[in-house]
């Protein structure tokens, strides 16, 4: 992700001729992040283990769910979530899940997997 933002960032500063980056640049690149990135996200979303998803779709949505060892484990090992698992890490990939995915509004399963 930190590639694809710097490269997409270095790419409009060079168009504009420019070689100092602002903060606004970084939204002006945002949709070519969700394009280019929508491979990655995709995958990292379906790949993901039932409950580590149900977690996923939670925070996408703002929630702040109980996660069991074990999906917490798995999400920190790929840099997802932090110890805490209290927010993405990605939050572009929340973003990803919302509008690209359709996961707005509600999770589908507990994030010990058993249901709500």
């Amino acid at each position: 992700m930190l590639q694809l933002y710097g490269s997409l960032l270095i790419s409009r500063l060079n168009s504009e001729g420019r070689r100092h980056a602002a903060a606004e640049d970084i939204a002006l690149i945002e949709e070519d992040v969700m394009s280019q990135g929508a491979y990655y996200f995709r995958h990292t979303y379906e790949a993901a283990p039932a409950p580590a998803r149900a977690v996923l779709e939670e925070l996408a949505n703002g929630g702040r769910p109980t996660i069991a060892p074990p999906v917490r484990r798995w999400l920190m090992r790929r840099g997802l979530v932090g110890p805490d698992g209290g927010r993405l890490l990605i939050p572009v990939l929340g973003t990803f899940m919302r509008e690209e995915l359709g996961l707005a509004g509600g999770c589908g399963q507990a994030a010990d997997g058993q249901g709500h």
